[in-house]
C-alpha cells in the first residue's frame, strides 16, 4: 500500500512534521497550519487512500486494517530519508497513530492528538455500530449528513461539518463503506494502547463542545496525566484545527518549541 503526500520544504536541518487528515477529510484541512509551520519546519501532508487526490483506494485491498495503513506511512518515512518526525494527527488518523506508535515508536518525535478517538459516548457508539450494520442498505450520503450531524451538531460547528460533507462526497460509496467497517473494528485502539506513547512528548487537544469524544478522552487520560498533556478550546468541536484553528495553532506552536528545545539540548549534552 502506497501513502499520497506532499512535502514543504523548510531547510535540510529543520524538524519534520507530519499532518495526517481523519476518515473523510483530505490534505484541504491543514492549509491553516500549512501557513503557520511552513517557514521553521519541513512539512509532510499525507493523504490518506481513496481521500482527496490519493489514487490508490483502500476499497481496492481485501483484507486491511489500521496497522497495514501505519505500517505504509512509516514505510513513506524511511523511503524520504525521514528518521524521526513530529506529528498532527485529528480525530480517527489518531488511531492509526496509536499504531505508528505501537509498532515504531523510534520514528516519533512528538504528537498532536486532535479530537482524539478514545472511545465515544453511548449513544454515539450504538449510532455508529448500527450504521456499520445498515451501511450496505442506506444512501451512503445519507450517512455522512448523520454523522456530520452527530459529531459536529452546534451551528458553530458549521465549517466543519460542512467540509466533512463535502470530503465525504468525493469518497464514494464504496470506499466510504470500507473505511466506516476498519474504523468500527478498531474505535478503542487508542485507549487500548495508551502504554505505546510512554517516552514519546504528547499533547491531546480537544474542544470543549466536542460531545462525542470529549468525556473519554478525560477518563482515558485521567492515570496519563503526568506523560500526556491535555489542553482544551473552549467553544469548540471536535476539529479544533479547522473551527478554532488559530488557537490550534498556538497551541502546536508552543507544544513543537518546546520540544525541540529539549531536543537540542539532549543532543548538545550527548554530544560534549
Amino acid at each position: 500500500m502506497e501513502i499520497s503526500n506532499t512535502q514543504i520544504h523548510c531547510s535540510e536541518n529543520a524538524p519534520w512534521i507530519v499532518l495526517i487528515h481523519g476518515f473523510g477529510g483530505s490534505k484541504k484541512m491543514w492549509s491553516k497550519q500549512v501557513e503557520a509551520f511552513k517557514s521553521r519546519y519541513n512539512l509532510m501532508i499525507v493523504e490518506l487512500p481513496g481521500h482527496g487526490e490519493a489514487p490508490n483506494r483502500l476499497s481496492e485491498t481485501e483484507h486491511v486494517g489500521l496497522q497495514d495503513i501505519a505500517e505504509a506511512v512509516v514505510a513513506l518515512l524511511q523511503s524520504e530519508g525521514i528518521a524521526k518526525a513530529n506529528f498532527i494527527c485529528v480525530s480517527m488518523a489518531t488511531l492509526i497513530m496509536s499504531a505508528i506508535a505501537e509498532a515504531h515508536p523510534e520514528v516519533v518525535n512528538s504528537v498532536i492528538l486532535c479530537g482524539a478517538v478514545f472511545g465515544m459516548n453511548r449513544f454515539s457508539e450504538l449510532t455508529f455500530r448500527v450504521g456499520n450494520l445498515l451501511k450496505h442498505l442506506l444512501p451512503y450520503m445519507a450517512m455522512v449528513r448523520m454523522l456530520a450531524m452527530i459529531l459536529m451538531p452546534n451551528r458553530t460547528h458549521k465549517i466543519s461539518r460542512k467540509f466533512l460533507v463535502q470530503e465525504c462526497r468525493n469518497l464514494g460509496r464504496a470506499e466510504f463503506i470500507k473505511w466506516y467497517s476498519v474504523l468500527t473494528g478498531e474505535i478503542y485502539r487508542l485507549h487500548d494502547n495508551m502504554s505505546c506513547f510512554k517516552g514519546i512528548e504528547s499533547l491531546v487537544i480537544m474542544g470543549s463542545e466536542d460531545h462525542v469524544f470529549l468525556r473519554d478522552a478525560i477518563g482515558s487520560l485521567r492515570n496519563f496525566q503526568n506523560r500526556i498533556k491535555l489542553r482544551f478550546i473552549r467553544q469548540c468541536g471536535h476539529v479544533c484545527s479547522l473551527q478554532k484553528w488559530r488557537e490550534f495553532n498556538e497551541i502546536s506552536s508552543t507544544f513543537f518549541e518546546t520540544v525541540t528545545a529539549a531536543s537540542t539540548v539532549k543532543q548538545s549534552a550527548l554530544q560534549q
